[in-house]
């Protein structure tokens, strides 16, 4: 006699199925089960696919949300240093020889600020005289100061940023397209910046008519692309040769958004602009440390050189001291701005133009505080 394994139910009575022989269990279904079926297993994976899909943008936008206040942090250790270079040398640090005749020639402003940002030895080890060349092609420094200004410094990096550059925040030169020594008509002063190098732009904050909440400082701008096959428009800088046509129209015609919409037609060639924006912290250019307001915060006019790369028969030479230069930034849809105040605020890359040029502005007669 064959014998089969024995099923009882809960009443311990035994069933077997002589036809089938097997084991019954007397559960909803009649069969006994193991696992999951193939419906389950696809409804399992659609869930943790959808959970997947909604926790990824999350944590990712929690990370890019502690890389802006990370940033914010680093510009506003940078306007604390600001403001404790003025108490104790009574100006700010910035760039004109005519009344600083301490300031190395070549240099940003970042590198009278180093002793304030806890880099008090990288300081006294460029000591004077040194003089800084900026090219396209890469950094050329005299003397033995190259490889000291290529030190990474994360106080002048906006992590956001996952270019090659060393340095993401500039000075503001205000509102004009030009706002060098030669640029001296009656209405410029009342649109230079803080750092705008004119003997008739403003010396110390407390110069700042508009107020200090109302002025911005710095501003971040993106790390050039460092590719020479194709022009990058938020990140490279195109030399337009606009300079011989500026040459021929005096300062008072000199319109900003005649040469916007020029430069809003850039198409250059290699060899037509600078790949090594930001290349250095401590090189004084519209490439690698100052910007201005003419056209707005991540504008689609790139950044836009008066000169051509042949200027000062270098090919390539970064010493752009004219054109439009706007602050752009890696977070999405606006730019971290430093107040001359020395608070940070987030500036949306949709506010108004001219409320935007007026922010940029020391001495305009504007209040730019609600926007």
């Amino acid at each position: 006699m064959q014998h089969y394994p024995d099923c009882r139910d809960n009443a311990g009575v035994s069933h077997i199925d002589s036809s089938f022989r097997i084991c019954k269990s007397h559960t909803m279904n009649g069969l006994r089960r193991s696992g999951f079926s193939l419906t389950e297993l696809l409804v399992a994976i659609t869930v943790t696919g959808v959970l997947v899909a909604l926790l990824v943008p999350a944590v990712q936008s929690a990370r890019e949300s502690a890389r802006r206040t990370q940033c914010s942090a680093r510009m506003n250790q940078i306007g604390r240093a600001i403001h404790a270079f003025e108490t104790a040398r009574g100006r700010i640090p910035k760039y004109d020889p005519r009344f600083d005749p301490e300031w190395r020639s070549g240099e940003s402003s970042h590198v009278p600020l180093l002793p304030w940002l806890d880099q008090a030895s990288l300081y006294e080890k460029l000591g004077p005289p040194y003089q800084i060349v900026g090219l396209n092609r890469g950094l050329v420094a005299l003397g033995n100061t190259s490889q000291l200004i290529s030190t990474k410094l994360p106080i002048f990096t906006c992590p956001s940023d996952s270019g090659k550059g060393l340095n993401s925040y500039y000075y503001n030169f205000g509102s004009l397209i030009a706002a060098q020594f030669d640029v001296d008509y009656d209405d410029a002063p009342k649109k230079y910046g803080p750092f705008a190098p004119n003997p008739n732009a403003i010396k110390k904050l407390t110069e700042i008519r508009d107020g200090l909440s109302n002025t911005a400082a710095v501003s971040e701008r993106l790390f050039g692309s460092y590719d020479e096959s194709g022009f990058d428009r938020r990140r490279d800088v195109w030399f337009s040769g606009l300079e011989s046509v500026l040459a021929q129209r005096t300062p008072e015609l000199i319109d900003t958004d005649w040469a916007m919409n020029l430069c809003r037609s850039a198409n250059p060639v290699p060899g037509q602009f600078a790949i090594y924006v930001g290349e250095t912290w401590a090189y004084g250019s519209y490439e690698t440390a100052w910007y201005n307001h003419v056209a707005g915060p991540n504008s689609d006019v790139p950044a836009c050189s008066t000169y051509y790369p042949q200027y000062s028969g270098v090919p390539g030479i970064m010493m752009s001291k004219r054109g439009i230069f706007a602050a752009t930034s890696a977070h999405r849809g606006r730019v971290n701005v430093l107040l001359a105040d020395g608070s940070v605020r987030g500036v949306s890359s949709q506010i108004d133009l001219q409320i935007w040029r007026e922010f940029g502005t020391v001495n305009g007669g504007e209040t730019t505080a609600d926007f």
